[in-house]
């Protein structure tokens, strides 16, 4: 028996790290980018903040996952709850976020090869080949696989730390106010972004309500402390002039570091810290869409869905932080956010157990997905 406690908190454990894999990504390079222009006290409010209106929604989503059992996916929740038109609205959704999600992790992870390399086609290939490869292989061992992957990323970030920490200046920290906080905010929605794991992560823990609840707080709340942290490091150690010329250039952050420190050896283990932190979360993206797409999980499947994204990075390859803040302000606030408040509602009408409460909670955090749909139109016009 207590053989089996310890199995089941270690499964637990990987699922944790499935969802901290996920949402750890090009967040790492995107986030310093923007929330430079804003200063720390302001960056560290809204991603504290930011996190914890989509651990909600993620409880949420569970909640509604685990009432459907093995039929638990996106278009199955919508098609169950939600009125005709929301099967089709939740499909197209999904495939508008994590199409441009996987754009973003594309053109930023042909960029960290490109860094260590050479520019070129074939060096930016590389990482769409990557995915394609891992997503060859199984549902199940995808998740072992990025599980353990997350531990070198780990490993990496804590010796970039410790590189870091001599140079950190604590009035740069203290620089900015927390009223720029909402600029970084539709950014932060695209760093944090999880929700699509929550059925496959349901599924692998057996629907086990606890369990859940246990692996999407660690699971979450580990990206919050590491990009709480980052941002210490980065706006710690850059002011915000050179931040805002990096992002105007399209200068990686790490490459940013090496540059400042004149020690190459921040460049290298930032970009391979970086080439963990993307790799995790484009896998956990790409793995969804692929059984969003194809339950049978087809191998022409897992071409099509790296092939089309990568086309579009390549094309555009400066289109990083565009395609994340416009996932995280558009796509993420809706499908994240609105979708999973909207499919609660719904599910506890059903249940006749929605009371004023649940009614005032709903309310609260869609005015808050509205109002980041409206940031990043401010942002647009």
């Amino acid at each position: 028996m207590k053989t089996l406690t310890i199995l089941n908190k270690f499964k637990t454990f990987k699922a944790a790290l499935m969802i901290a894999g996920t949402a750890i990504g090009a967040g790492m390079l995107g986030i310093p980018l923007v929330t430079g222009e804003v200063g720390f006290k302001a960056g560290a409010l809204a991603t504290v903040l930011v996190w914890l209106y989509l651990y909600v929604t993620g409880l949420m989503l569970m909640e509604v996952s685990v009432s459907m059992k093995a039929e638990g996916g996106f278009l199955e929740m919508a098609g169950r709850y939600l009125p005709k038109y929301g099967k089709p609205l939740v499909g197209f959704l999904f495939f508008f976020l994590y199409g441009i999600l996987l754009v973003a992790y594309i053109s930023a992870g042909a960029q960290i090869f490109c860094l260590n390399l050479f520019e070129s086609f074939y060096i930016r290939a590389l990482f769409p080949i990557l995915l394609v490869g891992l997503l060859m292989l199984r549902s199940n061992r995808v998740i072992t696989i990025i599980s353990a992957l997350t531990i070198p990323m780990w490993i990496y970030f804590g010796v970039l730390y410790f590189l870091g920490a001599p140079y950190i200046e604590g009035a740069k920290l203290l620089s900015g106010n927390l009223t720029g906080a909402y600029v970084a905010v539709p950014i932060l929605f695209g760093a944090f972004g999880y929700h699509n794991v929550i059925p496959s992560v349901s599924k692998y823990l057996n629907f086990d309500k606890k369990a859940l609840k246990q692996a999407i707080f660690l699971g979450s709340f580990i990206p919050c402390l590491i990009y709480f942290f980052w941002q210490i490091l980065i706006l710690g150690m850059v002011d915000s002039e050179t931040l805002l010329l990096a992002r105007e250039k399209g200068v990686p952050v790490v490459a940013l570091m090496g540059k400042l420190t004149k020690n190459s050896l921040f460049e290298q283990v930032g970009s391979v810290f970086a080439f963990f932190a993307l790799l995790t979360s484009a896998v956990g993206v790409a793995i969804s869409v692929v059984h969003f797409v194809d339950t049978k999980e087809r191998k022409g499947t897992a071409i099509l869905v790296i092939l089309i994204p990568a086309l579009i990075a390549f094309i555009k390859p400066d289109i990083f932080l565009m395609a994340l803040s416009f996932a995280g302000g558009f796509g993420e606030s809706i499908l994240n956010g609105i979708i999973p408040i909207w499919l609660f509602v719904a599910y506890k009408a059903r249940k006749e157990e929605l009371n004023s409460k649940w009614m005032a909670l709903a309310l609260v955090l869609l005015l808050v997905a509205l109002s980041v749909v409206g940031i990043e139109l401010l942002e647009l016009i």
